[in-house]
């Protein structure tokens, strides 16, 4: 594909301060975390992605992100000029094609979007180019070819049910629906009859999310049916050294037969703290599971590819961190499906774990959740890492509710779980701990119930 004219990169360096001069005066568009994101966070993402910027020039990963920004503030032509300018360096990077289609779609440019998707699609058959074709030849009244392009997307990804919903709204009959052999496209149910029994819990606390947080909902679980239960009688340590943290937990998982602890990660990912932590993680032998917002992946999925690559579990954390209670149960759902879907294009791996925003949640919550074929997955130890500056004061919290079986809650867009992650994961390895991921937790702890 041979992209459009491209202006001086001089010129694209002036239209990106102008850019961020733009976002931090308006209201805020985008966010991040628990609450919307604040003209001093936007300036300190875009600072961010500016200095990769000026290191690199030609990183087409911060490109991406930054047109991604300027597209979310409404400022396509700005975001166009940056997706054009990555594609001059890396024809390849599929993921330009997707937003600068969608891009050119937004402003009327029906051709031209239409060539940019194709353009991908001779590259890669990813779902998500077709599903956004199908789209727009659906628009312009070309039913038989959106078909087409919806039943593309099945075959790259059978649990993508917006594509079989399109398909119906055509009058198209699924496969599904038909005798015989087909593209199934409900998502798998292997998790549905997941109860509470295992992962779902509430601590009786405030929830995850710091100033703005939804109540705590009456009628929440506050149990805790872990197969191990923590011993009682030990003292934490006043300092909060790798030996003292290490003889802390010996002492709470005295006598378990076996040694798990599930680490997740909520709200990211974040173009800092992400990397620096999966460094972490990786230097000791750790695996996670990340529960990121849709939009955010949709940022940085780059992100999300390294950690499907490396052997982490990526969870569904809602589209933009809104209370899926307060939504209303249709509106919570089309949330987690767009989130979903975008996590899934990203990792190519299904994404069928959901923790819902500020732990707010219901029965009926549940539910909707479940009859998606997917698991509700709370915590068990909230370091509270948001809130809490003081390392010392992160890691007690942790510990006292650390034990075999446990999930602990840490957010990987605060600096927190960077300073206390050196400390507590060698000191779990140290007494015997294995790092799995959530549904490495539920299959294992499953087997032995």
């Amino acid at each position: 594909m041979k992209p459009g004219k491209m202006l001086p990169w001089h010129r694209q360096r002036i239209l990106l301060l102008l850019g961020v001069a733009l976002l931090v005066a308006a209201p805020p568009l985008f966010g991040y975390g628990a609450t919307p994101v604040s003209p001093q966070d936007a300036r300190q993402e875009f600072a961010l992605l500016s200095a990769r910027l000026r290191r690199n020039p030609h990183d087409v990963t911060v490109l991406n992100s930054l047109g991604i920004l300027y597209a979310r503030a409404g400022q396509l032509n700005d975001a166009i000029v940056l997706w054009n300018r990555a594609l001059t360096i890396n024809p390849r990077y599929i993921h330009l094609y997707n937003n600068l289609g969608s891009a050119l779609k937004a402003q009327g440019r029906v051709e031209e979007a239409v060539r940019v998707y194709h353009a991908g699609l001779a590259i890669t058959p990813s779902f998500w180019i077709f599903y956004n074709l199908g789209l727009l030849e659906k628009d312009r009244g070309r039913y038989r070819e959106a078909a087409q392009c919806f039943r593309e997307c099945l075959r790259q990804n059978p649990r993508f049910e917006a594509a079989a919903q399109k398909l119906e709204d055509l009058g198209y009959v699924l496969a599904s629906q038909q005798a015989g052999a087909g593209i199934p496209f409900k998502p798998p149910t292997s998790l549905e009859n997941l109860s509470l029994t295992i992962l779902e819990r509430m601590e009786g606390e405030e929830g995850e999310s710091g100033e703005g947080a939804a109540p705590r909902p009456a009628g929440a679980p506050s149990d805790t049916r872990r197969p191990w239960r923590a011993g009682g009688g030990a003292e934490l340590p006043v300092t909060m050294t790798v030996e003292a943290c290490a003889a802390y937990l010996e002492k709470m998982a005295q006598g378990a037969p076996t040694r798990l602890v599930a680490l997740t990660f909520d709200d990211g990912p974040h173009p800092a703290i992400t990397p620096r932590l999966l460094d972490l993680l990786q230097a000791n032998g750790a695996k996670g599971t990340f529960f990121v917002l849709g939009s955010r992946a949709e940022s940085y999925p780059d992100l999300l590819e390294r950690m499907a690559r490396e052997g982490h579990e990526v969870g569904n954390h809602s589209w933009n961190h809104k209370s899926l209670v307060r939504q209303g149960m249709a509106a919570a759902r089309a949330d987690l499906l767009r989130a979903a879907a975008t996590i899934e294009a990203y990792t190519n791996q299904p994404c069928r774990l959901v923790r819902p925003p500020y732990g707010h949640t219901n029965a009926e919550v549940r539910e909707m959740i479940h009859r998606l074929g997917w698991a509700h997955i709370m915590w068990d130890a909230d370091s509270r890492d948001w809130q809490l500056s003081d390392a010392n004061q992160i890691l007690a919290r942790t510990l006292r509710k650390t034990s075999p079986g446990a999930v602990l809650l840490f957010h990987d867009i605060h600096p927190g779980v960077l300073r206390v992650l050196p400390v507590l994961l060698p000191a779990l390895r140290q007494c015997g701990y294995r790092f799995v991921t959530v549904s490495e937790l539920i299959r294992l702890q499953g087997s032995r119930s």
